[in-house]
Parts: C-alpha cells; structure tokens; sequence
C-alpha cells in the first residue's frame, strides 16, 4: 500500500490496509476491497500466475 488506507475483505473478516503495509491471499478466497476515504489509495497489485 503506497498512499491511503483500504478496507480489504476475505471471506467473512475485514482487514484495514494501511500505508507502508503488504498482503497476499489466495484468489480463490472471496474477497472484495472498499476505500471509505475521500483521498486517493495507491497500490501496487501483483497478480501471479496471471488468472484472466
């Protein structure tokens, strides 16, 4: 997470994410992401092996 804070959500719990932190989950984990903020949130999204 480079800038802002999200709110990142698998299965049934919700994590905040905040600036200078890192995650990693499975992409067949349920999961959805929501910035609640007015500020812009940058992050650096790596998906491999590639799923599309």
């Amino acid at each position: 997470m480079l800038k802002g804070e999200l709110e990142l959500k698998l299965e049934d719990r919700v994590y905040a994410v905040k600036e200078n932190d890192s995650f990693y989950f499975s992409s067949a984990v349920p999961h959805d992401w929501n910035n609640r903020r007015d500020e812009d949130a940058i992050v650096v999204w790596v998906i491999t092996p590639p799923t599309f």
